[in-house]
């Protein structure tokens, strides 16, 4: 329940803001999950 608490926080920030990236990548520096999806995402945006 936390997560979907901040997602919602996080989703209504960022919809104050035209130019932010559409869709929120769920990473954790702990296990390393969402990293590879983050890095093929700004890669596409290169």
């Amino acid at each position: 329940k936390d997560l979907e608490k901040v997602l919602a926080q996080v989703r209504a920030a960022l919809s104050k803001h035209p130019a932010a990236f559409p869709e929120i990548v769920l990473t954790s520096s702990e296990t390393g999950d969402g990293i590879d999806t983050l890095r093929a995402i700004i890669a596409t945006l290169a």
